[in-house]
């Protein structure tokens, strides 16, 4: 994975945060050093994460105002103490600025810049996807996301406003971009939400179910001797496994991008 990967759309409420989040977490279970740093506005993501071990004195987050400064910071740290740093811009003029600026101060860094472009399923943002895409203008460096994708049981998840349907006269937004790398795909998550409720991130949720097993995390709660807590720590401990569960399908869904 290359040291510094901007998360950008120049459409608000895609999923750039939650893609971001995702990545570090991954980051994270593999062992590697990350910095997230939130380039937004409007937002402050870092709030959500207040309770996180994992994202513990690894997040920060300002405005476009300051976003050269710290870019040049977040460079010098990945390439010092070989972090990876992850940035999550915020959509419309945030994004906008952030591109012209790597243009126009860090071009000698472009080829060490991953561009990660998440969107969804969704007509009216396919402007937006083919908007940024060409603003970047680097297609080997852009890594496109499928955001939200349904899990079906029985087939895959057709993506019609970017895959294209021709019986229903939708075009191809892939054949169009023809992008370069693979296109990754990320679920719907009940999962994230659930950490979001105590300020944790998915992989915090999951620690429990990396550290016992089943058995082993029965034995622990069988110890309090009251059934009530016995049958709140399984139903964390089922929680935690879900997701552990989903944090294993993410992991090898990006293996060619953070490898």
């Amino acid at each position: 994975m290359k040291k510094i990967n901007l998360v950008v759309n120049t459409k608000g409420g895609v999923g750039k945060s939650t893609i971001s989040l995702i990545l570090c977490q991954l980051l994270a279970y593999r062992g590697i050093e990350f910095k997230y740093i939130e380039i937004d506005n409007s937002n402050d993501t870092t709030q959500s994460l207040s309770n996180s071990e994992i994202f513990k004195d690894r997040t920060i987050s300002i405005t476009t105002a300051n976003a050269q400064e710290e870019l040049f910071k977040a460079t010098f740290e990945a390439v010092k103490e070989n972090k990876i740093v992850v940035i999550d811009v915020g959509g419309g003029t945030d994004t906008n600025e952030l591109i012209s600026l790597i243009k126009e101060q860090f071009s000698h860094l472009e080829d060490e810049i991953n561009f990660i472009l998440p969107f969804e399923n969704s007509h009216k943002q396919m402007g937006n996807l083919i908007n940024t895409y060409s603003l970047i203008g680097r297609p080997e460096n852009i890594y496109l996301i499928k955001n939200k994708v349904i899990k079906y049981t029985d087939k895959k998840d057709p993506y019609i406003f970017f895959e294209g349907d021709e019986k229903l006269g939708i075009k191809s937004i892939r054949k169009e971009l023809k992008p370069k790398n693979k296109v990754f795909e990320v679920c719907f998550s009940e999962q994230n939400q659930i950490a979001e409720i105590t300020k944790e991130s998915m992989l915090d949720v999951a620690t429990l179910a990396i550290q016992y097993s089943s058995s082993e995390a029965h034995h622990l709660f069988m110890q309090k001797d009251d059934m009530q807590e016995y049958l709140k720590g399984m139903t964390r401990y089922a929680n935690s496994k879900k997701s552990l569960d989903e944090i294993l399908i993410l992991n090898e869904e990006f293996e060619e991008l953070i490898k």
